[in-house]
């Protein structure tokens, strides 16, 4: 699967956008071609804002792995990246800090 509107709005953390798409029912649970799900484009935004919005909008923190690709769970790209805010708001919202990727 592509990405949704919701997905590209989160990514290029366009808060409004999201807000308003959120609202009209758009599909949260998604994941797209890359195994990549609107939690992680929230992070990969650098906007805590915009994680806080996707996780209050009961998206889970602790997406499953596709099997066959490879990408870093939401807590792992944000501790990673140095990015303290949204590290603790996805531990606040119920990330599994015990969690592994393949890697380990």
């Amino acid at each position: 699967m592509g990405r949704t509107a919701v997905d590209w709005a989160t990514a290029l953390a366009q808060l409004s956008d999201m807000r308003l798409l959120i609202d009209r029912g758009s599909p949260l649970h998604t994941m797209d071609f890359s195994g990549r799900t609107m939690v992680l484009h929230a992070v990969d935004s650098y906007n805590d804002e915009a994680l806080r919005i996707i996780l209050e909008a009961s998206t889970d923190p602790n997406p499953k792995e596709p099997e066959g690709l490879f990408c870093s769970s939401p807590l792992t790209a944000a501790s990673f990246g140095g990015l303290v805010g949204m590290t603790k708001l996805l531990i606040e919202f119920g990330a599994n800090v015990g969690a592994c990727n393949l890697e380990g």
